[in-house]
């Protein structure tokens, strides 16, 4: 008999959205680090939006939200590692819009 872990990644694969689901984990960890990361009543103010060749692409409303989001780059990647270590993310681009 099999666990559910091992039965959940077969069905991942059965169905070929492996890629859509990791893409969609991804978002949810770096959102949730990004809330933690910005202070208390900001965490607003910036979204990961995509994820492209190891790459989370993140809209900032202002470049305080930007600039503190590239100062702690290294603890959201460890944290997205630590979640999904089999993930290959390198790196975050913030840009400034609206999204």
């Amino acid at each position: 008999m099999q666990d559910i872990k091992s039965l959940l990644a077969g069905s991942l694969q059965r169905h070929q959205i492996t890629a859509q689901v990791t893409t969609a984990r991804v978002i949810e960890v770096v959102n949730g680090e990004i809330f933690a990361v910005l202070p208390s009543g900001h965490g607003h103010e910036a979204t990961a939006i995509s994820v492209r060749d190891g790459t989370v692409n993140v809209v900032c409303k202002n470049a305080g939200a930007a600039n503190l989001l590239t100062q702690e780059e290294t603890r959201i990647l460890n944290a997205v590692k630590k979640i999904l270590p089999t993930t290959r993310i390198d790196r975050i681009r913030t840009k400034i819009g609206v999204y």
